[in-house]
């Protein structure tokens, strides 16, 4: 795995076939909460080696539970929501510093693939390190952080997540994230999970 920057994009995780085996029987173009017991066939994939071992980087341990599991699409034209985070985690003074101790992480799933001009996820590199959620203000200006009990700066830019049906992206609970605009004529649809440590 490179360097981290709040976000990891495994390839080739799952084949086509790993795919449609699993959504066989879930029109998976429509928007759907479910809890997680409702759909195993979904569960399963969220279980697959490299995503755990991913948690198990991330989070340190991989006992924590899939709390929310979610199928989401995004419509032609449509900028999906705006800047938020998937999972809480807790700040705790350690010595006037704060150390970070990651409770969550979002797992995103594509079932087409993820481009810019149509709407592949964002995110801010480093801001899983940053104190606070996203606002416009921190948006435009600099990450500020303790890390390892050094203050460090971060440039606030925006990257895409790029990737292929195929390809699982896994991100701690606090980074940064939003969906671009649709520019395509197809929907863009993806698998959700977000894991809370236990």
């Amino acid at each position: 795995m490179s360097q981290f920057e709040g976000v990891y994009i495994l390839k080739k995780v799952f084949s086509s076939m790993d795919l449609e085996n699993a959504l066989a029987d879930e029109d998976s173009k429509k928007t759907d909460e479910m809890n997680v017991g409702d759909n195993l066939d979904y569960v399963a994939l969220f279980s697959n080696a490299r995503v755990q071992n991913a948690l198990d980087v991330i989070m340190g341990t991989t006992n924590a539970t899939l709390r929310s599991c979610v199928s989401m699409k995004l419509d032609r034209g449509e900028d999906k929501r705006a800047w938020t985070v998937g999972a809480p985690y807790n700040n705790k003074p350690t010595g006037g510093n704060y150390k970070k101790d990651c409770n969550g992480v979002r797992v995103i799933i594509p079932l087409t693939n993820f481009k810019e001009h149509c709407g592949a996820p964002m995110y801010v590199p480093n801001s899983h390190l940053a104190r606070g959620f996203p606002t416009a203000e921190r948006l435009t200006n600099k990450i500020f952080a303790d890390v390892d009990d050094e203050f460090k700066v971060f440039p606030c830019k925006k990257k895409y997540l790029e990737c292929e049906v195929g390809d699982v992206i896994v991100m701690h609970g606090m980074v940064w994230h939003s969906r671009g605009l649709n520019a395509t004529e197809e929907t863009g649809v993806c698998l959700v999970g977000d894991f809370i440590r236990n």
